[in-house]
């Protein structure tokens, strides 16, 4: 582990605010759009993130084109912390169930408008 992803660690499970990187993997050779988040959103995404769920043993991550999920990074790490596809949140490649989308739920809800409405065709969402 990296100086800076052990700092980020350490923030992570201290009192400390963290920043978190949510990258939108939807784009094929061309950047994705990234949102920064910090303060009580981060927070509130943290604890969303840290939910104790189901772990789905037999799940494989569809390779396609298209809506591939929310990538979530921690600040100064660089590297995918978690990935988050509906009602599945994935954590250093283990999958686990998130029956309601909570977490993908409120990604969407903190989306600014035109990435929203761009991710609307693709989710099947209002």
């Amino acid at each position: 582990m990296s100086i800076a992803e052990a700092d980020a660690a350490r923030r992570m499970g201290s009192t400390m605010t963290p920043v978190l990187k949510i990258e939108v993997d939807v784009f094929s050779g061309r950047p994705n759009p990234v949102l920064e988040l910090g303060g009580g959103e981060a927070r509130h995404l943290q604890h969303l993130l840290e939910q104790k769920r189901q772990p789905l043993n037999d799940f494989e991550a569809a390779d396609q084109l298209g809506f591939r999920g929310f990538i979530i990074r921690l600040e100064g790490t660089g590297r995918e912390a978690y990935r988050v596809n509906g009602a599945i949140v994935q954590i250093d490649g283990k999958a686990f169930l998130d029956p309601n989308s909570d977490t993908q739920n409120f990604i969407l809800s903190i989306l600014p408008k035109d990435t929203r409405a761009m991710l609307v065709p693709l989710l099947n969402i209002h």
